[in-house]
């Protein structure tokens, strides 16, 4: 079963857990380091030893470098081997330990011998500055009696016992002998005797003072649980929100304590550190552009640009989250928010913002920032820097006004067709889902046509960092932008630095003129705009080789369809080389070594060639080796489209989700049913059903991964009721109030069918449509307009679907109407002859 983990290693947050994570690897060792000792930077050091079963970590105070190791040696002795091997590539040691499983007289109490691993780790020891340290607080595990004390208080009062010592002569001074010894032992008994409840605890060394330190930790424990009780019933309850308790059943990750290295050589001093992430997020500093390849494409007319009103900068920032992280200025946007509330303040703000676009300049204030280095999710390690992304932390209310200039511009760019339809990332009425649709519906098409689908997907190094602005400029002015807007860029673009910000420790003012920062509301739309041309000059180079290219922000896709896989592999080649000239011409730079072959086929043999792409690592001996499975904007693709490892990875998710969730609550305490059923479906169906519509459409065969949703959903509802594991599913999804899983896909499947009639009409989805829906949209050449009947019967898809259902729609829509367009909408232009009577007409 595939999924995220519940149980790990156990944390706290006083305490750093440093482990090394390896594919395919389970790792015998972890250190824990204190967070006091954060100021001497602890690292874990895999470039001294790399290996499975040591650790080495480093404190760095001032100049001196302090090593230490943690050792597990298996039934092999592989890890004494091994640094036996390299004991002279070791620096000095203050410290070691482990689990060595070796047995010698140095540290047993009992003769038994002597074994060679434990001779050799002793010389390995000796060679890198360490000795034996024989414990030094060894206290006794075994207490002789001692005669000469008396064992007990029954023995002390039965010493001063007054009975005669006389024989009895007669029976009645037999039983009054017995009776006196006997009475004085009940007399003791009771005077000295303590009641006693058998319990786990009921051990011979427990006293009062236990009792009372057990008394502590109960209170604790109950006011811990008093406590969470009370801010599950606040955040489910009265915030509404029940979904936000989520963070607390997600998996912990390690967090990244390998040093980043510059080349082959660690970074542990702080200036090398800085100069290290500078030189990464800003590599594209000085590189050539070719501002020549946009005279290929039309200059698109000019549009104009209408004042900010307060409407407009009220619902941006109405939409700005109350926990986002503030920029150097520490003012969060609740305290935005409520500054807002006052006219003077609001009428202040507004004219600043206007300003800033009349006047064409971007204030110096603005454009200094804090740039957050944090890890990317999942990396098999974090020595690079690539492993890690900066995000950048700027000022508020400057990227208030980045956000209504965003929200202009997205709606202009849509609008006008600036953006190429196949631009699936980062713009509005466009998603990853989109992109699985186009992508599946193609090759299905192939297939009724009797061709065979390769896919080529790459990835651009470093993309947001590396876009350069004086490119950028000049794709401005040919996508027709207001020369005002231009000029403001111009400002926008220049003159900006930031502060590294690593864990506690932040560098110097750095320069960063290039690229632009994630985190900035501007950040997507100028790069969908920067990656625009490349999309519009590749379909005009490439017209002759029949291919599709799909863009999702840095990762595109080639598609090539032909009778032979061997022809896609050539057409793909061709195309490759001219998307990766263009990018050059961009000053942008592809990851060769990210570059993932994937083949459709129907048939299933083995036939799977793979591409000799022509650039390095990928050509000659070594060509790219296609893969068996794809996983491509979280679809887990086969060659035959079964999707059986993508319901299967996301219904494992899915269910270890809810198997996470029980510790939000169950029948007794913690949230309430209702509470459950919510969370189920605001956090659990999502994450069950994404991209659903790849798999589910009609004539699809889907009873397996049915199934495997069932079995999740019966989960959530024993969950949900606290019902015995035995009760029929049936019944407990009626008791939760559950929707069956073939009736909750039917309904979301007509919901996705009728959202087709809101997009845009140049939406790339209705290129693939029949004629009834392309409207503006140019057909693909496997669009259901062009199909006969014969082979529109033929031809199972999601998009095929949606052409034969959406008439049942009537009414029409218009997303990207003249009078919504930011500016120009009613509030917009005419907020004061506009009055809304909130009263409740029922208090009246």
């Amino acid at each position: 079963m595939e999924g995220d983990e519940v149980i790990d290693a156990p944390k706290h947050p006083d305490w750093l857990q440093m482990v090394c994570i390896k594919e395919g690897e389970v790792p015998h060792v972890i250190a824990y380091v204190s967070t006091r000792l954060s100021r001497y930077r602890p690292t874990m050091r895999c470039d001294i030893v790399d290996h499975r079963d040591i650790l080495v970590l480093s404190l760095f105070s001032g100049g001196e470098v302090l090593n230490l190791m943690n050792v597990y040696s298996d039934d092999q002795h592989t890890a004494i081997e091994h640094l036996a091997a390299h004991v002279h590539s070791l620096p000095p040691f203050i410290y070691m330990v482990g689990d060595f499983n070796c047995v010698s007289t140095t540290w047993d109490d009992y003769e038994h011998g002597e074994s060679l691993t434990a001779i050799s780790l002793r010389d390995t020891a000796s060679q890198i500055g360490l000795e034996w340290a024989r414990p030094s607080n060894h206290g006794p595990t075994r207490i002789s009696p001692n005669p000469n004390q008396r064992s007990n208080i029954l023995e002390h009062d039965l010493q001063d016992l007054a009975i005669p010592v006389a024989a009895p002569a007669t029976k009645e001074g037999v039983e009054a002998l017995a009776d006196a010894i006997v009475t004085a032992f009940s007399d003791a008994w009771l005077a000295h005797s303590t009641e006693s409840k058998p319990t786990k605890r009921s051990k011979s060394w427990w006293t009062d003072k236990c009792l009372e330190t057990f008394g502590f930790k109960k209170a604790c424990k109950d006011a811990k649980c008093d406590f969470f009780d009370e801010r599950i019933a606040e955040i489910a309850t009265s915030r509404k929100r029940p979904w936000d308790l989520m963070e607390w059943v997600k998996q912990c990750k390690l967090p990244p304590c390998e040093a980043i290295r510059n080349g082959n050589q660690p970074c542990h001093d702080m200036d090398n550190l800085w100069d290290t992430l500078h030189g990464t997020y800003n590599s594209a500093s000085g590189r050539e552009y070719d501002a020549s390849v946009l005279d290929e494409l039309p200059d698109k007319p000019v549009c104009e640009w209408a004042d900010f009103s307060e409407h407009e900068l009220l619902s941006a920032l109405k939409g700005c989250s109350n926990s986002s992280a503030p920029g150097p200025d520490h003012v969060t946007w609740v305290h935005l928010k409520e500054l807002l509330k006052d006219k003077h303040i609001l009428a202040l703000f507004i004219v600043l913002a206007n300003a800033c676009l009349r006047v064409g300049h971007w204030p110096r204030i603005f454009k200094e920032s804090l740039s957050v280095i944090v890890p990317k999710l999942n990396k098999p390690s974090y020595a690079i820097p690539k492993a890690f992304r900066p995000i950048v932390l700027l000022i508020t209310f400057g990227k208030l006004i980045e956000k209504m200039i965003a929200n202009r511009i997205q709606f202009d760019a849509v609008k006008h067709d600036i953006f190429h339809p196949n631009q699936l990332g980062g713009i509005c009425q466009r998603s990853t889902e989109d992109a699985g649709l186009i992508l599946t519906h193609l090759v299905r098409a192939g297939w009724v046509k009797g061709l065979q689908t390769s896919a080529l997907a790459f990835d651009i190094a470093q993309f947001f960092p590396s876009i350069n602005h004086e490119m950028f400029m000049a794709v401005l002015r040919k996508q027709g932008f207001l020369p005002v807007l231009v000029e403001f860029f111009a400002s926008y673009l220049v003159g900006r630095s930031t502060v590294y910000c690593w864990n506690t420790f932040q560098s110097n003012s750095w320069s960063a003129d290039v690229g632009v920062g994630q985190g900035s509301a501007l950040s997507p739309v100028i790069s969908g705009l920067f990656i625009a041309p490349v999309m519009k000059l590749f379909y005009i180079k490439a017209a002759p080789l029949n291919t599709t290219l799909l863009s999702f922000v840095d990762d595109g896709t080639i598609l090539a369809q032909s009778k032979q896989l061997d022809d896609n592999n050539v057409g793909l080649r061709k195309a490759y080389k001219i998307i990766y000239l263009l990018f050059v011409a961009f000053a942008l730079v592809l990851e060769h070594n990210k570059t993932e072959l994937f083949h459709f086929l129907r048939r299933r043999d083995a036939y799977n060639p793979s591409l000799d792409l022509g650039y390095a690592l990928h050509t000659g001996a070594t060509p790219l080796k296609p893969k068996t499975y794809w996983r491509y904007l979280g679809f887990y693709f086969d060659r035959g489209l079964t999707f059986h490892e993508h319901v299967c990875y996301y219904a494992t998710k899915a269910f270890t989700t809810v198997q996470a969730m029980c510790m939000l609550g169950n029948s007794t305490r913690g949230l309430s049913p209702k509470r459950h059923c919510l969370l189920y479906q605001s956090c659990v169906v999502p994450i069950a059903t994404y991209s659903y519509r790849l798999w589910y459409f009609d004539g699809a065969r889907n009873k397996g991964a049915m199934n495997q949703l069932k079995r999740m959903q019966r989960k959530a509802a024993l969950w949900i009721t606290g019902a015995f594991c035995t009760s029929p599913t049936g019944s407990l999804e009626a008791l939760a109030g559950l929707i069956p899983v073939h009736l909750m896909l039917k309904k979301l499947a007509m919901r996705a069918v009728y959202r087709v009639a809101t997009l845009l009409d140049t939406h790339p989805l209705r290129s693939m449509m029949g004629k009834g829906l392309l409207k503006r949209a140019t057909p693909d050449a496997h669009s259901a307009a062009l199909m006969t009947p014969a082979m529109r019967g033929k031809v199972k898809s999601t998009i095929m679907e949606v052409d034969k259902h959406v008439h049942t729609l009537t009414e029409s829509f218009e997303p990207f109407a003249p009078e919504a367009r930011p500016g120009d909408r009613l509030l917009d232009r005419y907020a004061d002859r506009l009055h809304f009577d909130k009263r409740d007409p029922t208090q009246d």
